[in-house]
């Protein structure tokens, strides 16, 4: 398996838009969210604390003109009972009057009358009385509690409050962090929302309009576009209306090259049939005629030797005449089809000596429309040329098959092949190669050209196969 860490970052980076935008927002959207509750909640903290002083303030102040009542008969009694009202406020845990020695004189825990202040929870608030006499207001390093005390008014007594904040803050975080989960699960799903319209509205669309024009450039099937008004939609039409001109410019030019070759094939024949009916018949008489003069120049050795020396020339003229015009106009199409024209192309040139040519075909051998005919015949002349050029094989074997595939050329050569000549044919695109190639195209075939099993080089054309009408 191969590590992610080998992979190019082209391939790894940018990921699929229909998860990273979602990504990007999840990702980005709780980092806000978590920030504001932080932010929120220290700013809440903050002003419930300035609240919170506020209000120690205004009932320590209150107490502390109550104190004068400390002196009054029945005074204390009444204090007790507005301590006991006071610690109804919120978060107001704990409110007493102490004197100068820090006795507890009052408080609204009736439990601690008499005692210590700095022995109970009012420890902290007796370190903030003052000689001098001024409020003092402190919050506790937690946050949590909150401890006053002030001087009443006409006595040296103090006014001692604390107040306990845990209950309140912890619900108010708890607050906070609901509100930031519930906040965090809508973002959730805002993702997800995004990610199913980008997926299902955008990706998949446009995956199937990639393998639309996979399949066209594959095969050159027609784009249909797909359904919607958005901008995939109206690209799909685009692209089905280029991909439509293309197999229109495509067919244009497939219907004139085919016109080209079959012109060119026809001027082909009458050339070849000019040169065997005119000029190889011209030669033919004249070669007679120079025959007859041997009778005539008997008496002269040095004529008659002449005359025959031209008789020879001539007969060669008529041999290579003959061999043009049959390169021209292959001997067999018309007459036996292409097999006889394979079989009498293998004969030619094993008659030449050198190479021994092999033609192989079914029995009866495939018959097919002449427009086959000619294309795999002239693919079958031009794999024997190169192989005779390039490749110097001692056997070439020419075969012509019919099965499910088609109708199937081979030439195969046991001669150098690819590796060991530098000069010999190369699967890459040359002119012959490639003026082969364009004839299997035409018939709506596949050629191949590769190392045969032997050694030597194989060429291999098959096409749809239709039978001569």
């Amino acid at each position: 398996m191969t590590d992610f860490r080998d992979r190019p970052w082209n391939v790894l980076f940018p990921p699929p838009a229909r998860l990273a935008a979602p990504l990007l927002v999840l990702v980005f959207g709780v980092a806000i969210l978590f920030l504001n509750y932080r932010w929120t909640l220290a700013d809440d903290l903050a002003r419930g604390s300035a609240v919170l002083r506020a209000e120690a303030t205004a009932t320590g102040r209150r107490l502390a003109r109550l104190g004068a009542n400390l002196l009054t008969p029945g005074g204390v009694a009444a204090l007790q009972a507005d301590l006991s009202v006071s610690v109804a406020a919120p978060d107001l845990a704990l409110a007493a009057f102490v004197d100068a020695d820090g006795s507890i004189l009052v408080s609204s825990a009736r439990d601690l009358s008499d005692r210590e202040a700095r022995l109970t929870f009012l420890r902290a608030a007796t370190s903030l009385v003052q000689p001098s006499g001024e409020d003092r207001v402190t919050l506790s390093e937690n946050e949590e509690q909150l401890y006053a005390a002030f001087p009443t008014e006409g006595t040296d007594s103090w006014v001692l409050l604390v107040y306990d904040r845990s209950a309140t803050l912890a619900a108010a975080r708890a607050d906070a962090l609901r509100s930031l989960q519930w906040s965090t699960l809508a973002t959730g799903g805002l993702c997800l929302t995004l990610w199913a319209v980008l997926h299902y509205g955008f990706a998949l669309r446009i995956g199937r309009l990639a393998d639309m024009a996979r399949d066209f450039a594959g095969r050159r099937a027609l784009l249909v576009p797909l359904p919607g008004g958005d901008e995939v939609a109206d690209l799909s039409r685009v692209l089905g209306q280029m991909a439509g001109d293309v197999l229109r410019h495509e067919e244009e030019r497939a219907r004139m090259e085919t016109q080209i070759m079959e012109a060119g094939e026809a001027e082909r024949r009458r050339i070849g049939h000019e040169l065997h009916d005119g000029i190889g018949q011209r030669l033919t008489a004249i070669a007679l005629a120079v025959d007859g003069l041997a009778p005539v120049l008997a008496d002269r050795p040095e004529g008659a030797a002449r005359a025959g020396e031209a008789a020879r020339q001539i007969r060669e003229a008529i041999a290579e005449t003959r061999r043009l015009s049959h390169g021209l106009a292959p001997v067999g199409l018309e007459s036996g089809g292409l097999a006889q024209a394979l079989e009498n192309m293998a004969a030619e040139i094993r008659s030449s000596g050198g190479v021994r040519v092999v033609f192989e075909t079914d029995q009866p051998a495939p018959a097919c429309s002449t427009e086959i005919a000619i294309q795999l015949f002239r693919i079958a002349q031009e794999g024997l040329t190169n192989a005779l050029k390039h490749a110097h094989p001692a056997e070439i074997r020419i075969g012509l098959h019919r099965d499910d595939a088609g109708l199937t050329l081979e030439v195969e050569d046991d001669g150098e092949g690819f590796a060991a000549a530098p000069d010999g044919p190369e699967p890459g695109p040359g002119l012959g190669l490639s003026l082969m190639r364009h004839r299997a195209q035409l018939l709506g075939g596949d050629l191949q050209l590769c190392p045969a099993a032997a050694g030597g080089t194989l060429l291999r054309c098959v096409v749809p196969f239709e039978s001569k009408t």
